[in-house]
């Protein structure tokens, strides 16, 4: 089967049988724009370029660019088959223009994906891990007010924070260790948490749609840091 060389087949692979109506739906990018890019070739902004991967699970070098920018979000230690990765693809030469190339490929960060697992030191507890890795632009992570070597992403779990984060939406942050008034992510109860977090005097407290409690002196609880940006959901 070729390959695809140009952005637009790229797009069109990672479109596929969801249609561009249901893709729009899900990325919140209009049909018509969406439309453009397949069937002019035209090239995404970098934020709807972000918006479009983030989306689909895919890289943001490898769906700008192809060729040998084949890398896509790619699972790291985690266990299971190879075949659990996410849309390994051959990569093919790409036809996307020099200075587009540049602006994407010349000033990327890596930025790590976290997840919490059940440790094994005690009940409820949990360790925060690194379950993938993407790529983003360096001045778009400082546009968002996020250092790069600070950066990391969270996929929301449950729907604590609807409706502004849904299950499955993917946010931006920055690694931080002191609380003030925010949203955050943190590890609690063994879980990743994506919440409200503030200060009542000297006690951090953590707030979403269901309750409302103290953390400061929780031993299950560990800050991840500040969330800054939400991108939209990982799984289709």
């Amino acid at each position: 089967m070729p390959q695809p060389a140009t952005f637009a087949e790229r797009l069109h692979m990672i479109v596929g049988d969801r249609g561009v109506a249901a893709f729009s739906r899900k990325s919140g990018i209009s049909e018509s724009a969406i439309r453009k890019y397949l069937k002019e070739g035209t090239q995404p902004s970098l934020d709807n370029l972000i918006t479009i991967a983030s989306t689909a699970g895919v890289s943001i070098d490898w769906l700008a660019l192809g060729g040998t920018h084949g890398r896509l979000l790619k699972h790291v230690g985690a266990e299971g088959p190879e075949g659990d990765e996410r849309f390994i693809i051959p990569a093919t030469p790409s036809s996307v223009g020099d200075d587009y190339a540049r602006q994407i490929e010349a000033e990327s960060a890596t930025v790590p994906v976290l997840s919490v697992k059940l440790a094994p030191d005690g009940p409820m507890s949990g360790e925060v891990v690194i379950t993938c890795e993407s790529s983003l632009p360096r001045d778009w992570l400082l546009t968002a007010d996020v250092t790069p070597e600070t950066s990391f992403l969270v996929e929301v779990q449950g729907d604590a924070m609807s409706p502004m984060l849904e299950e499955g939406d993917l946010v931006l942050g920055e690694l931080e260790d002191r609380v003030e008034r925010g949203v955050y992510a943190a590890s609690l109860d063994g879980y990743l948490r994506v919440a409200h977090f503030f200060r009542r005097g000297d006690v951090i407290v953590m707030k979403d749609e269901y309750e409302e409690r103290e953390v400061q002196d929780d031993p299950s609880f560990r800050l991840i840091g500040r969330v800054r940006r939400r991108l939209t959901g990982l799984r289709s």
